[in-house]
């Protein structure tokens, strides 16, 4: 047997594993707090076109106002 070895198993790792567990950690929050505020900022936007209001109420759908140009000759 020789000095320094482990047997056969792998050789411990160049970084310890609660760091890269942290690093993982880390990068989920982030995305759920990207995701969150991927939400909110959606259902912002969405409130202020009134498509919630439309969406939980019933809204009678009408035919868009059409802007026909004057002719001109």
């Amino acid at each position: 047997m020789v000095l320094g070895d482990t047997l056969g198993l792998s050789p411990p790792p160049l970084v310890p594993i609660s760091i890269t567990m942290d690093l993982l950690t880390a990068a989920g929050c982030a995305v759920a707090v990207l995701l969150v505020t991927m939400t909110v900022a959606l259902l912002g936007v969405a409130h202020r076109l009134g498509l919630l209001y439309q969406l939980f109420h019933k809204v009678g759908r009408t035919e868009p106002k059409t802007f026909y140009p004057p002719l001109v000759f």
